[in-house]
């Protein structure tokens, strides 16, 4: 019985200490167990500039137990109540931070990071100097405090300089620094009761080796150029000064100049980039500054104005004031699309196609399949020019406008186009155009297709043809000048062309070319070609009141017989050589014709049906090269026409 008793006790004093253990072991749990039976709670603590803060003290509103942060500012609760907890953490020199987390059983949440603020007015600092290995700081305290700069290169690990002796100014010097890295710190100051404050955080660099006293020059030669990948922007750069990089400035039409990239994206040994994001056929304009390695930036550079090539997408203004725009490959209007060029806008155009695309590859174009505004009448012409610094005719293709009839009308008024494949094509739908020019161009003009189109004021200079129309009905065309080339004016394919008032000087073939397939009509016209004056070969049509000088007058080659009457048909080049109208179809007759100065007057017709005169016009008005033909007064041809008026360019 007695040692029934003693065996009661013993067992009785193990069972009560096992029971304390475990109890002991339910409130003083640690925290940093794994094996989480609850949840978990992890994250940072940092200042205000991302700087990482050790030793901070973390509390949960339900938990008897705290965290610290490690030296990394990382924290965590490894073993939380699930439900709602209040976080709260304190340092020294820190304003006390919290936050409310919800976690669930069983949930690892990452990423609950504390910012913290210092406490105002207790430190400051100030970058005294710099050296190529080293910086000064002054440091500043409210009262009496023994500091320590706190500091950090790039993927380097944190450093920290002695303490200072406690004084309310200080002094530090950091050293050795590596050249040209950047360096975040702060400043943390204990004062003499043991007090912890913390300063602001913030950057410093040693001064770069081999960086020059003051700003980079500006660069220089900014262009712009297409690439399949986008706008290629590029620069040169002069300056002997080391530069970090180089900072680019983007603008959309008239907005303000904003910097879109900086030394950090554009490395101080590039001379371009490319702008992926550029919008087709809106003015985009850019500019340059560099940056040396100490952080002072140069003055910005010269604006270059830019059109990135491609088919737009919204509709889009030319500008003047960024006169000359630079275009560099194709853009393409699409239909319900609008472009507005402004009067006075100079375009000058690449020799090669940077977008790769159109009808040429090789050549930059203009095709509208949508809306064009171009110019208005009386104003400053919109030019589009080579940019070759030897322009030649075809450097590039041109503009083109094949819009649908279902598109809002294009119109063009005062254009000059030069050194291109042909100036200006028209296909597909009428158009009105006013005021255009083409020089040095393949072609001109070409009307296809464009029936009802109204033509007038065009003039065409030292092109191969001047103006061609094939395959339009009902045109209107006045007031045509056409020097040098080949063939001032070709109509081919044509029904009910209507050509008006026109000059034609200096052609070494043809003057005029028609091969029309039904009644043209050509009125009041001058033609000085060296070679034939006119070729018909169309179905009948009306030619009359023309003045023609050429070593061969008219050429008439055609099924049936032009209504052909009231010229005046001369040979002043080669006097007494030439034919003035030969015919392929003999038989027919042509009076009221005025032929002198050839060999023969006609060739396999005549001239009956009228007095024959083919006298000398003796003409008036200017030498050989800007004559204006009128007849003198008095001369019998003042009334020599079927209408008793006079004949040539200027009757009627």
């Amino acid at each position: 019985m007695k040692n029934i008793s003693i065996n009661t006790a013993v067992n009785y004093k193990v069972a009560m200490f096992a029971g304390i253990i475990l109890l002991l072991s339910g409130i003083f749990g640690c925290e940093h167990d794994k094996n989480i039976l609850r949840g978990s709670v992890s994250g940072r603590v940092l200042d205000e500039n991302g700087n990482r803060i050790g030793n901070a003290k973390l509390m949960s509103h339900r938990s008897l137990y705290s965290a610290e942060s490690d030296k990394n500012g990382k924290y965590s609760f490894t073993s939380l109540d699930s439900g709602v907890h209040i976080l709260s953490v304190e340092h020294e020199g820190f304003k006390s931070a919290s936050k409310t987390v919800s976690i669930e059983n069983g949930e690892e949440k990452d990423g609950i990071d504390f910012q913290l603020t210092p406490l105002s007015g207790k430190l400051s600092w100030q970058i005294f100097s710099r050296g190529y290995d080293s910086v000064t700081i002054d440091i500043s305290a409210s009262e009496k405090m023994s500091c320590a700069v706190i500091y950090q290169g790039y993927a380097q690990p944190q450093m920290r300089t002695p303490q200072t002796s406690f004084s309310a100014d200080s002094r530090v010097v950091i050293s050795p620094l590596r050249t040209n890295m950047d360096y975040s710190f702060f400043v943390e100051g204990k004062t003499e009761d043991g007090r912890l404050y913390v300063s602001a955080s913030g950057t410093f660099r040693p001064y770069p080796q081999g960086d020059l006293p003051g700003g980079p020059v500006t660069p220089g030669n900014v262009r712009a150029s297409a690439t399949r990948e986008g706008a290629r922007i590029a620069w040169d750069y002069d300056g002997e000064d080391p530069l970090t990089g180089f900072r680019v400035f983007r603008a959309i039409n008239d907005s303000e100049l904003k910097q879109w990239q900086d030394e950090s994206f554009v490395f101080g040994t590039q001379r371009f980039l490319i702008d992926d994001f550029a919008l087709p056929g809106v003015l985009t304009r850019y500019a340059i500054q560099a940056v040396d390695l100490d952080g002072n930036v140069s003055s910005i550079s010269s604006e270059i104005a830019f059109l990135p090539p491609g088919t737009m997408q919204s509709d889009a203004v030319w500008l003047k004031k960024y006169s000359p725009l630079e275009l560099s490959g194709d853009i393409i209007i699409p239909e319900n699309i609008k472009l507005t060029i402004e009067p006075g806008v100079v375009v000058r155009v690449s020799e090669t196609d940077g977008y790769q695309g159109g009808m040429d590859t090789m050549k930059c174009e203009l095709t509208v399949e949508g809306t064009i505004k171009l110019g208005q009448p009386g104003n400053e012409p919109v030019r589009f020019l080579s940019a070759s610094s030897l322009p030649d005719q075809k450097r590039w293709c041109g503009i083109r406008i094949k819009s649908l009839k279902t598109q809002p009308p294009s119109q063009i008024d005062s254009l000059e186009t030069a050194n291109a494949e042909y100036g200006l094509m028209v296909s597909d739908s009428p158009i009105d155009i006013s005021y255009f020019a083409a020089k040095y161009c393949k072609t001109g003009l070409i009307l296809q297709g464009a029936s009802g189109t109204y033509l007038t004021s065009i003039s065409a200079e030292e092109c191969d043809t001047g103006l061609f129309a094939e395959g339009n009905l009902n045109c209107q065309i006045s007031n045509v000048r056409c020097i040098g080339g080949e063939t001032g004016i070709s109509f081919s394919g044509n029904r009910s062309m209507n050509l008006s008032m026109f000059d034609i000087r200096g052609t070494s073939e043809t003057g005029l070319d028609i091969s029309d397939t039904a009644s043209p009509t050509v009125r009041n016209g001058v033609i000085l070609s060296q070679r034939l004056g006119m070729k018909i070969r169309s179905a009948a049509g009306d030619f009359q009141y023309m003045t023609i000088s050429a070593l061969n007058g008219i050429l008439i080659d055609g099924a049936s017989k032009p209504e052909l009457r009231n010229n005046v048909i001369v040979n002043q080049l080669s006097p007494d050589t030439g034919i003035g109208i030969e015919e392929r179809i003999t038989g027919r007759s042509y009076p009221y014709n005025n032929i002198s100065g050839f060999m023969k007057a006609v060739s396999e017709c005549d001239q009956d049906g009228a007095p024959i005169l083919n006298i000398d016009p003796e003409f008036i008005g200017g030498n050989l090269e800007n004559f204006d033909y009128h007849i003198r007064p008095g001369s019998i041809l003042k009334s020599a026409s079927d209408r008793r008026t006079e004949i040539g360019a200027y009757g009627f």
